[in-house]
């Protein structure tokens, strides 16, 4: 297993996207018409007794062709092929394919549809944003099946006419999937090229809500590709729009997909454009990464889930989560360690106000600053050297001062919770002494509380929850 994949998933550092290699059926023969046919017409079909398994686009292909079509199907038979023959020669509508798509896929039974590997990923805590291409609801179905609590999906349209420009409401404690591609849930899916090639403009352009909250969720992270068997053409562009970085710049780029490995040109492309290519069916391509050969995407996935299983990172209920609210006060300059910080905090479903660049560069970020240390139930200083550095930066002169007169108010207010005697909790994240004159008085003589190892940061945010008694909530 790939060691920088591993390492990225450990440090709450990957977005995973999810391909159709994955979206397997597994249906008795005896409800297959001609299904002898389908066993020589669609690669990816085997015997497994008295099943078939196919690719669910493959197994659509096939329905649809016989439900339209008795003549001899179109080479190669895909997906694409049918529904762009059906269309052109007017045997059948966009829509009435999409409705006769969608009552195919919805039917399906979770018995039928090859559920594990999607299970096993969606098992994986470490994972805070899935993005998919595939427009089957299977990988819902997974989370819904180990009755894990998810995020309503978003779903891409290329009809919408009208999208939102507000902002995504989405509870960070839980995973968010982007269903890159349209969703049989909401009727607009992409079913041909033509139509993935569109999908895939609209995020080049794309400046709505959606679209804001999908590279929002995968800035400064690495990208894993599962099962995403692209085109040669529309692997390149995919993965150069979604990292919204070129090639050779930019966090980690890794693709695990059944047909990408076999693609001689796509992957020296990749290969030498900082994109590692999981050698899936490829010993030539091990060989040069020094890593095993996978059978497929299902095997890799397979040990992905075993390492990260024997790690902790797996996990088997929904995620407390708190009614609180916590405010982190920091150094700009510190935050990439307190983005770690972070997300420990939002794995344990505590809810917290974290500010990014887009705040940062909105005309009213003072305001909203001062709105949020007012509302919420804790301040933790986070103090460094950086912090403490200059008594005129904004978190030392602004954050914390104010974050003083609140506590006074709150506490002669009685607005504390039941049990609270504080509302500033400091903690150090460097080797900064506790006792550094630099460090405002108020703060300097209450506990301090110093975290500066990151492997002290999730025993430090559990003890937080365990010692204020949060309120856990939805249970």
């Amino acid at each position: 297993m790939n060691k920088n994949i591993l390492n990225a998933l450990e440090g709450n550092d990957l977005v995973l996207v999810i391909g159709n290699d994955l979206s397997m059926v597994r249906l008795l023969k005896s409800d297959i018409t001609n299904a002898d046919v389908l066993l020589k017409v669609m690669d990816s079909a085997s015997t497994d007794g008295e099943f078939i398994r196919v690719n669910i686009n493959d197994y659509l292909a096939f329905t649809l062709w016989s439900f339209y079509e008795k003549k001899e199907a179109p080479t190669p038979f895909t997906l694409n092929n049918v529904v762009e023959f059906l269309i052109r020669e007017n045997k059948s509508s966009e829509d009435d394919i999409k409705a006769y798509i969608i009552r195919i896929t919805k039917n399906l039974t979770d018995e039928q549809i090859v559920l594990e590997p999607f299970r096993k990923l969606a098992k994986i805590s470490n994972i805070e944003t899935i993005l998919t291409v595939n427009f089957d609801n299977f990988l819902e179905r997974a989370f819904e099946a180990e009755g894990i609590k998810v995020n309503p999906s978003i779903n891409f349209s290329i009809q919408d006419s009208n999208p939102s420009n507000g902002d995504i409401d989405k509870d960070k404690a839980l995973t968010s999937i982007f269903n890159l591609m349209g969703s049989i849930q909401d009727s607009d899916f992409a079913i041909t090229e033509e139509m993935q090639l569109e999908y895939l403009y609209s995020l080049l352009i794309g400046k709505d809500a959606k679209t804001k909250s999908l590279f929002e969720a995968v800035k400064m992270k690495s990208i894993l590709l599962v099962g995403c068997s692209f085109p040669n053409w529309f692997m390149r562009f995919f993965i150069r729009i979604i990292s919204k970085n070129r090639y050779k710049t930019g966090r980690s780029k890794f693709v695990a997909s059944d047909r990408t490995a076999k693609d001689i040109d796509l992957s020296s492309f990749l290969e030498n454009n900082r994109t590692s290519v999981i050698p899936i069916g490829s010993p030539a391509l091990a060989l040069k990464n020094e890593d095993e050969v996978y059978k497929n995407t299902i095997e890799f996935i397979d040990e992905l889930f075993d390492k990260t299983e024997k790690s902790g990172k797996i996990t088997t209920k929904n995620k407390p989560r708190y009614k609180e609210k916590i405010f982190l006060s920091y150094s700009w300059t510190d935050k990439p360690i307190i983005k770690k910080i972070k997300n420990e905090f939002e794995k344990c479903g505590v809810e917290l106000f974290f500010d990014d660049d887009d705040l940062r560069n909105g005309e009213n970020f003072t305001e909203t600053i001062s709105r949020y240390i007012n509302d919420c139930d804790y301040i933790l200083p986070l103090i460094s050297e950086n912090s403490i550095s200059r008594k005129d930066s904004y978190v030392y002169e602004k954050e914390w001062t104010q974050a003083m007169y609140v506590e006074q108010f709150k506490k002669s207010s009685g607005l504390f919770r039941e049990g609270q005697d504080n509302y500033i909790r400091p903690y150090i994240i460097d080797k900064t002494d506790p006792k550094d004159n630099r460090i405002p008085n108020d703060i300097r003589k209450r506990n301090i509380t110093s975290i500066p190892s990151e492997d002290s940061f999730g025993p430090m945010v559990r003890k937080f929850i365990k010692e204020n008694n949060l309120t856990e909530i939805d249970k």
